[in-house]
């Protein structure tokens, strides 16, 4: 499995089509960032809404490196199409939360300082991030919905759904909390069960994603 993480790392920076999410989210996060904000809490919540967007394209990108004859390709070589899906999942996931890694440092440089569980808060809220912008990209790639034109529409709707439902127990309440700066103790625990959610909903769409290209191919 390490093998194929590998080559579908490789395969998808040979294909470029990283760059675009990960320029927009860096510039995003530094501009964001930038606003003067004297509390960390605030911008961490910018940098994940950030991230999440990007993480969705980026997602999307990775998944969509390759063509479906060379996917077939792959897939046969590597024993399954599910392991080249997980393996793309693996690289997704691990690359947004790298980008989410700047998007923690850049504004404790901004404001230079942070309380441990305020950062801890953070940490979460970028994880929390990644695994949703994660999800909505595995579904909204080639595999489940082929026309790019459609491919963004859903990847949008999905995103307004995560990011600004208040009842659903995802982002949104996460970014509420860091916005108005909750208490660190608050802001740490209320955000584990939001994370737990946010990687169950990663389970349930890589799955969908999977049954949809069995039953297709």
């Amino acid at each position: 499995m390490t093998a194929l993480v590998r080559y579908v790392l490789l395969d998808s920076l040979q294909s470029q089509r990283y760059f675009p999410p990960v320029a927009l989210y860096l510039v995003a996060a530094m501009v964001l960032t930038s606003s003067g904000e004297d509390a960390v809490a605030p911008l961490f919540a910018l940098t994940a809404a950030a991230l999440l967007v990007c993480s969705t394209w980026l997602t999307v990108a990775v998944h969509n490196s390759e063509d479906p004859v060379q996917r077939a390709i792959t897939a046969v070589n590597a024993g399954s199409p599910r392991r080249v899906l997980l393996a793309g999942i693996v690289v997704a996931l691990g690359s947004s939360a790298v980008l989410g890694l700047f998007g923690l440092a850049y504004p404790l440089l901004v404001v230079g300082h942070a309380a441990p569980l305020t950062l801890l808060a953070g940490l979460e809220a970028e994880l929390l991030s990644a695994f949703v912008g994660v999800a909505i990209g595995t579904v909204c790639c080639r595999l489940v919905v082929p026309r790019i034109g459609y491919a963004v529409i859903c990847a949008v709707v999905g995103l307004v759904i995560a990011g600004l439902s208040p009842w659903l127990p995802l982002v949104h309440p996460a970014f509420q909390l860091l916005v108005r700066d909750a208490p660190p103790a608050e802001l740490a625990g209320s955000m584990l069960p939001l994370l737990a959610c946010g990687a169950l909903v990663l389970v349930g769409c890589g799955a969908v994603t999977e049954a949809v290209a069995r039953r297709r191919g």
